[in-house]
């Protein structure tokens, strides 16, 4: 059981930032160390994807060098092949680091609450509170991705990846983030998390968007295998849970706005100064 080393001096609440953005900051100037060991722990829960996408890149490159007669038809059937069958193993990698990732947003949520970080203890916690349901969206969000790679060329799945993308996928990440402070069912969550995202729609999409736009260009554009995979590792270790501290500290301003004010007192600027009259 390890606990979060705190400055020299002694912290109190006086000491809290006033708003959530200075909350980031003051995390990376006092926490850099728990953060990038956080980054190293996304990284290895990632590893496995990362391999399994690696080798299913390997398997492409190789096949298509050695086609003779390289037509649209035979290129088609070897991404096919690939994604058949190195796509049921990226459906368990990506399911996995959903499960094991919910344990790092516990200790995400404890550090930017200001709050003391039992390592292990927290880790379990999360997973405990949280694991079932981030596995259960997911495995079928991965279930989702293994269909789209098989039959992509159509227009129709072109639409579904537009709504996949504006609508479902956002509201699952409000479902997990109000799963991370509250106690509620899965009816419940998915209710709270739609009113949420119509309420902060454009932030919502432009946060969805710095997410997966890092990832997307390295993917797409970068025609290296190894650089590819450098630096995705990169990513991994030193954007990932950067970006979602800002979808945790978003989230705690959009709880404090519209549900913790009223219903929840206890967790109302939980992490800032109290001060009545500043916003957070």
């Amino acid at each position: 059981m390890k606990k979060r080393k705190c400055a020299a001096q002694d912290y109190t609440e006086n000491d809290f930032p006033l708003k959530r953005k200075d909350v980031f900051v003051e995390s990376y100037r006092e926490h850099f160390s728990l953060i990038f060991r956080l980054g190293l722990l996304s990284l290895l829960f990632l590893l496995p994807a990362i391999i399994v996408s690696f080798m299913c890149d390997v398997y492409i490159t190789s096949t298509l060098n050695g086609l003779k007669d390289a037509t649209e038809e035979s290129i088609a059937t070897v991404y096919y092949s690939a994604n058949l069958w190195y796509g049921l193993f990226l459906i368990v990698a990506k399911t996995l680091f959903a499960v094991l990732f919910v344990g790092i947003l516990q200790i995400i949520r404890q550090l930017l609450w200001n709050e003391p970080i039992f390592f292990g203890d927290d880790f379990k916690n999360g997973l405990k509170s949280n694991a079932l349901r981030c596995g259960i969206l997911a495995f079928l969000f991965a279930l989702r991705d293994y269909a789209c790679n098989l039959f992509s060329s159509s227009w129709i799945s072109l639409l579904f990846d537009a709504i996949f993308y504006v609508q479902i996928i956002p509201v699952a990440i409000w479902v997990v983030l109000c799963g991370l402070y509250y106690k509620i069912g899965v009816f419940a969550s998915i209710k709270n998390a739609l009113l949420l995202y119509f309420k902060t729609f454009p932030v919502t999409i432009l946060l969805l968007v710095c997410t997966v736009l890092p990832f997307w260009l390295v993917i797409t554009f970068i025609p290296l295998l190894i650089v590819k995979y450098i630096v995705l590792i990169v990513l991994a270790v030193f954007y990932i849970v950067p970006i979602v501290m800002c979808w945790v500290l978003y989230a705690l301003h959009v709880f404090d706005k519209f549900i913790n004010k009223e219903n929840y007192p206890e967790f109302y600027r939980k992490g800032l100064r109290k001060e009545n009259e500043v916003e957070s």
